[in-house]
């Protein structure tokens, strides 16, 4: 299955629904959240999908990962 770029740049976050770019996605190998400390599953689970580098950053932050 095939990738549409519409998909790669326009994902949306889980948390606050503003759209970014995933790296994966795109073919770049990694994504920028690679950057950012693994945040747990179970705290995660509270949500569906990928999230922004801002709501990412601060779910870590919360979880005292930052």
């Amino acid at each position: 299955m095939e990738i549409e770029l519409d998909q790669v740049t326009n994902t949306p976050c889980a948390k606050c629904g503003q759209r970014f770019e995933c790296g994966s996605k795109a073919g770049k190998g990694t994504c920028w959240c690679t950057e950012l400390p693994v945040v747990s599953k179970e705290l995660l689970a509270q949500y569906n999908g990928c999230f922004c580098r801002k709501c990412l950053t601060e779910i870590a932050k919360e979880a005292n990962l930052l």
